[in-house]
């Protein structure tokens, strides 16, 4: 006779290790690519799209920021969204979507990747 053990709560600490990994690996990439699709005028805006901090847990959630809070570069959205005045003459490059989007099935194959191991 064969004993079969489901290890449920082992299963589930190898996948939320493996995801937290896989959010932070795939937030490092999305911050590099923010950087190098910015404008560099001075270079300011460039240096300050970092992760901020690590990724947190909340329920089934993790997370974590990406982009720029440095108050030195208040500009940092217009440049990504455009201006709030249509009327407003200012051109805009958006750097944080294009990344996230370059990256959005990286997160899910580094998920696969760790799993498989």
């Amino acid at each position: 006779m064969a004993k079969f053990e489901w290890k449920g709560d082992d299963l589930k600490a190898k996948m939320k290790a493996a995801t937290v990994q896989s959010v932070k690996e795939t937030a490092k990439r999305v911050a590099e690519g923010g950087q190098a699709r910015c404008r560099k005028d001075t270079h300011a805006l460039e240096k300050s799209i970092k992760v901020q901090g690590e990724p947190t847990a909340n329920g089934s959630v993790i997370s974590v920021d990406v982009g720029s809070d440095d108050p030195k570069v208040p500009y940092a959205a217009k440049q990504e969204l455009g201006p709030a005045d249509p009327e407003e003459k200012y051109g805009f490059t958006p750097w944080l979507r294009p990344s996230f989007e370059e990256n959005r099935g990286t997160l899910v194959k580094l998920i696969a990747d760790k799993i498989g191991k």
